[in-house]
């Protein structure tokens, strides 16, 4: 079936019609791409430094996450929510689709990771693990996942990365194995 049989065949313009009009409502937020491309990649995107280190001071921490917005906002990506701890990060993304997530990640830690070594407040930083986490979430569980990015100092006083990330995995239904433990 081709564009033009749908269109003889059913209600698309109906469809049409209603969707901008519920968008114009505020009642549905429909992200476009291309002309009549929809799409919706939202990504909660873990990773750690490497070994672990705790290089991520607090008291620095937000320059890190202001860079990688200012590389969201450039690149036509939408931040949600970033936060985390001084050995790892958390980033609540919205991807463009012609970007993958493991190319985001790559580039997000590659500049990152220029960035850092040369900060002067960031001395300990040594680069990023190799692997990373990711996980899809629909517009509906986005400000439960905000608030727990937002969260991170308070939930690691309870749980230590291992058992969030072992938490994380199953939750989305992920095998966990001591490759993921020494790797992410």
């Amino acid at each position: 079936m081709t564009i033009n049989d749908f269109k003889k065949h059913s209600n698309f313009f109906e469809i049409q019609i209603i969707f901008i009009i519920l968008q114009k409502q505020n009642q549905i937020n429909i992200v476009t791409h291309k002309k009549m491309s929809y799409y919706r990649h939202i990504y909660h995107i873990v990773f750690r430094t490497y070994k672990n280190d705790y290089a991520i001071n607090e008291e620095h921490e937000k320059e890190l996450y202001s860079f990688i917005w200012g590389y969201c906002q450039n690149n036509g990506h939408y931040l949600h929510r970033i936060g985390g701890m001084p050995d790892h990060l958390h980033i609540l993304v919205e991807l463009k689709p012609d970007i993958s997530v493991s190319d985001f990640v790559q580039v997000v830690k590659q500049s990152s990771s220029r960035m850092l070594k040369n900060n002067p407040n960031f001395p300990l930083f040594r680069g990023w693990q190799k692997s990373f986490g990711s996980f899809s979430y629909c517009k509906s569980e986005l400000e439960t996942v905000k608030r727990y990015i937002m969260n991170q100092k308070k939930h690691h006083k309870q749980k230590t990365f291992i058992e969030e990330m072992k938490n994380l995995f199953d939750e989305n239904r992920i095998l966990y194995d001591e490759y993921i433990e020494n790797n992410i």
